[in-house]
């Protein structure tokens, strides 16, 4: 399908304060060398960010010729709430998503976009992606996820099965079931939840169409007693709401919190050997394929 036949869309992407300037320079640069632009980009501010941020910002926004958008909150009200926000402001029927520290393989949007196009059934539509460390190239690992409604609706009573910074999703879909939600390091995991209770198609594309940096931090954040808290919380909202029955949510309980207090080497063995695929003689390739 030809560029110019495709459906026009937007880009959402949030901003806050430790965005990395040089990450966000990464990120821009993968944008603006799509082979399918996006429309229009709604940058949310999540509060103050750095000032060498906003310069690298207005200079991506000077020289683009994509249509720009930017929302100022005067503090970070969470993501949810940021999405939320930024969401009311995009103009097109589809919406991707992007955080400002990843990168876009170059024909990211032209595959997704002309997936969903083909496809009008399909109401989420996400990606594998590779995780690298701080130096472009140096794949740490793959996470990749199931690619079939079936699969991916048996695989989300356990774990999260979309990538959230690779979706693109109809803006009415997501509307109608009701939005982000504030609820804390799960807003993407409890809107997918949503999404599937009531009817909607989520599907995942086999390519790596995104690059995650990975790092100790990452680890380091989904661990911890302030992270089980939030965790548990999540899983009685989800049963509270008819999204999980009881069976799941002590399912759940009993296998996933007890290995967020796990020593932190303990930890990382298992999330690098269970959660991940280890990337053994593969580099990156933000050109496309």
């Amino acid at each position: 399908m030809e560029s110019k036949n495709l459906e026009k869309f937007s880009l959402l992407i949030v901003l806050y304060i430790n965005d990395e300037a040089l990450a966000l320079t990464d990120c821009l640069n993968s944008i603006s060398q799509q082979t399918l632009l996006p429309s229009q980009i709604v940058f949310v501010f999540n509060g103050p960010i750095h000032s060498l941020s906003k310069v690298v910002l207005n200079n991506f926004s000077t020289h683009s010729k994509i249509e720009i958008k930017e929302i100022f909150l005067s503090k970070n009200f969470g993501l949810g709430f940021a999405l939320n926000e930024g969401l009311k402001h995009c103009k097109y029927k589809l919406v991707a998503r992007m955080d400002p520290d990843d990168i876009c393989r170059a024909d990211r949007f032209y595959l997704q976009i002309s997936k969903i196009s083909n496809n009008p059934e399909i109401d989420v539509l996400g990606s594998n992606v590779c995780e690298f460390s701080e130096v472009i190239g140096d794949l740490v690992f793959t996470k990749n996820l199931p690619e079939d409604y079936d699969s991916i609706v048996h695989y989300s009573r356990f774990r999260n099965p979309l990538n959230h910074p690779t979706v693109i999703f109809r803006k009415d879909k997501i509307l109608q079931v009701g939005s982000y939600e504030d609820v804390p390091l799960f807003e993407d995991y409890y809107l997918w939840l949503k999404v599937i209770k009531n009817k909607g198609i989520v599907v995942n594309m086999s390519e790596e169409l995104v690059y995650f940096r990975f790092n100790k931090n990452l680890i380091s954040r989904r661990r911890g007693f302030l992270y089980l808290i939030k965790e548990f919380n999540f899983l009685k909202l989800c049963y509270s709401n008819g999204l999980i029955n009881f069976r799941l949510l002590v399912l759940n309980v009993f296998i996933k919190l007890p290995f967020r207090i796990f020593p932190t080497t303990i930890f990382e063995f298992f999330f690098k050997n269970l959660l991940r695929n280890k990337s053994t003689g593969y580099s990156i390739n933000l050109n496309s394929k």
